[in-house]
């Protein structure tokens, strides 16, 4: 009888210690979700990167009389990808991908600009479901407040606009700058915008504009984009 007690109470003993190192092994709860486009405080964002690389991509940009003529096709994209880490409001995400950004005005700046692809090298990746960030160093607006009041006053008008808020920039735990952390023009906008993300969408680079000669400078955004730019020649018929 005593025998069969030990046992029972043995039985027990490992029944509970077995559920108390269970216990132990419970994975942290991810935190609260983080809005990258709150007014509340600005965003900040570290990246993480070989210090040579980033020099390298910073010094990656457009050239040459294709700036400056008008007439020219759209220049090819001078900027290449980099591997890299970031850590965002302190939140470190792995193996993303950046590169330098800007067309003319922003290259003239020494503030930090550059985009990141969270997805770049590991697809689905993401920060609470934002893949894309743009960092833009908002040339000529020293205090970018400018970028966030038009974008507030198209919102306002009731016209899509990006959203849009300040990023405190730093690299490799390096201050660098403060920058406008602007939402990318891409699908995700078209569906928050507008309920899909079907149809067209061009962007005007310098000297784009609705006349038969600078319909060139209009690039295409999207797989779903008309690449034969039918949608602007129509447009540009239109408003002759």
């Amino acid at each position: 009888m005593v025998s069969m007690r030990l046992n029972a109470l043995l039985m027990i003993l490992v029944v509970v210690f077995f559920f108390s190192s269970c216990q132990t092994e419970f994975v942290e709860q991810p935190p609260q979700r983080i809005d990258i486009f709150s007014d509340e405080k600005p965003l900040e964002i570290n990246l993480i990167m070989d210090p040579q690389l980033y020099r390298q991509m910073m010094s990656e940009k457009h050239t040459g009389k294709i700036l400056v003529n008008p007439d020219a096709p759209l220049p090819e994209n001078p900027y290449n990808w980099y591997p890299a880490d970031v850590e965002i409001n302190g939140i470190r995400i792995n193996h993303i991908g950046v590169r330098n950004r800007g067309f003319m005005g922003s290259l003239y700046s020494s503030d930090p600009r550059f985009k990141l692809q969270l997805d770049r090298y590991i697809p689905g990746q993401n920060f609470f479901g934002v893949k894309d960030i743009t960092v833009s160093n908002s040339a000529g607006d020293v205090l970018r407040f400018r970028t966030h009041l038009i974008y507030d006053l198209f919102e306002a008008a009731g016209y899509p606009a990006p959203r849009s808020t300040v990023a405190y920039v730093s690299i490799n735990g390096q201050f660098l700058g403060v920058s406008v952390n602007v939402e990318p023009i891409k699908k995700p906008f078209l569906m928050r915008c507008f309920g899909n993300d079907e149809g067209s969408l061009y962007e005007g680079e310098k000297y784009a504009d609705f006349l038969q000669d600078r319909l060139n400078r209009f690039e295409s955004k999207t797989s779903h984009t008309d690449r034969t730019k039918d949608p602007i020649k129509e447009l540009a018929r239109v408003l002759e």
